[in-house]
């Protein structure tokens, strides 16, 4: 959430708890709990558009840097770097040694 969305929300968040207090202060238990609906149902569309603006979270990028050493037998798999069909960066990765199996040491979709 950038910047003035976030105080938005803030300040939103804020008046209508500012609102709902001077209500329970000022009105009677009947009033309170109708005033109360009504804040609860914006609140709730304050949160639904906020979350429409801001749209999905972007994606943790994928990240292999200086890894170890990995060793495996006959149709084993060594893996130092990433194995995913994800987008990634292989850094410094370590050696992987495979004898009769598959190895990666950088980024790997089909491992």
């Amino acid at each position: 959430m950038d910047g003035w969305t976030k105080r938005a929300v803030i300040i939103g968040s804020a008046g209508l708890i500012v609102a709902m207090i001077a209500v329970w202060l000022l009105a009677d238990l009947n009033t309170a709990a109708q005033v109360a609906s009504v804040i609860a149902g914006a609140a709730g569309v304050v949160v639904l558009v906020s979350t429409i603006i801001a749209g999905p979270a972007p994606k943790p990028e994928r990240r292999a840097t200086e890894t170890g050493r990995s060793d495996t037998g006959a149709e084993g798999r060594a893996n130092t770097g990433i194995a995913s069909r994800e987008p990634g960066v292989a850094e410094k990765t370590g050696d992987a040694t495979s004898r009769g199996g598959r190895s990666n040491t950088g980024v790997a979709d089909d491992f």
